[in-house]
């Protein structure tokens, strides 16, 4: 299970960085896409596996945020239901996108960022699905929030896209704000 998480990683790591290398060009809109698209099968392929074995997967980096336990990331089978949800969504979405950017080529957009914020979204909204503790649930939620509004603004030369970005920005960290008032609550402070 390591290694499917690992390739998973690896894979929308691959992305981001075909993303910012070549994403301009038709092939390396298609790196982009195929990073993706084995980020997420591996993502799939981790998520059935635990469901199929019924063994958890863990992993833990005490060392990387000392301050709230570590790096913490664990699925057991309700995660690996939503990260093969995540997988069956993301790999069509992956492939129509590699096409649909083709339209973006006259530069209205930035290529490059779109691809990089689109393997980091699938990424982090993954790594959500795995958070063993508050702050791991919490840096994961806020690297999904983030990523995403970069999605969300990719045509930022029209003012209702910039409108909804910033509308999009304030509900989500809305929503962190209520998502730290649950955790305050759930520990009884």
């Amino acid at each position: 299970m390591k290694t499917l998480f690992l390739a998973m990683f690896i894979a929308y790591g691959l992305g981001v960085f075909a993303a910012l290398v070549g994403g301009r060009k038709s092939f390396g809109r298609w790196l982009v896409a195929l990073g993706a698209v084995l980020g997420a099968g591996a993502g799939l392929a981790l998520g059935a596996t635990v469901i199929a074995t019924g063994t958890p997967f863990a992993l833990s980096i005490p060392e990387l945020l000392p301050l709230g336990g570590g790096l913490a990331l664990r699925i057991d089978a309700l995660g690996a239901f939503f990260l093969v949800v995540i997988g069956v969504v993301a790999i069509p979405a992956a492939l129509y996108g590699a096409g649909y950017t083709a339209a973006y080529k006259d530069g209205r957009a930035s290529l490059p960022l779109l691809g990089a914020m689109f393997n980091l979204f699938l990424l982090t909204m993954s790594l959500v699905t795995l958070a063993d503790n508050v702050l791991t649930f919490l840096l994961m939620w806020e690297g999904m929030s983030l990523t995403s509004y970069f999605l969300v603004i990719t045509e930022s030369g029209e003012e209702r896209v910039r409108n909804a970005g910033l509308w999009y920005i304030a509900m989500t960290h809305a929503g962190l704000v209520m998502l730290l008032a649950a955790f305050l609550l759930l520990t009884g402070g």
